[in-house]
């Protein structure tokens, strides 16, 4: 079993650009990163590169190195422009419990 005894928590991290269309999510799950839950978890739902990304986190928020890599995997790999004069990125943030 993937989560064991484990609360579900779970950070998704979507884009959506002004013209409407989206980009790859992030899945963020608590566990350690780069660990076997995130080695696990990636196998289980069938991550294919450039279509989701899944990671972990020990309480699954979205941290300064997954920021990073939101960033640079999602953000700047799908030919945004890296200059700061010519985009804008707006983040939102909600905390929902279910």
């Amino acid at each position: 079993m993937i989560f064991g005894k484990d609360k579900l928590r779970i950070t998704a991290v979507l884009t959506v650009l002004a013209d409407g269309s989206k980009l790859q999510p992030l899945l963020i799950f608590k566990g350690k990163t780069n660990g076997p839950k995130e080695k696990s978890l990636q196998n289980n739902i069938n991550v294919k590169k450039g279509i989701i990304y899944v990671k972990c986190q020990e309480n699954a928020w979205t941290d300064h190195s997954l920021f990073m890599f939101w960033l640079n995997n999602i953000w700047f790999a799908n030919n945004i422009k890296k200059s700061v004069s010519n985009s804008l990125l707006i983040i939102e943030s909600n905390y929902y419990v279910l």
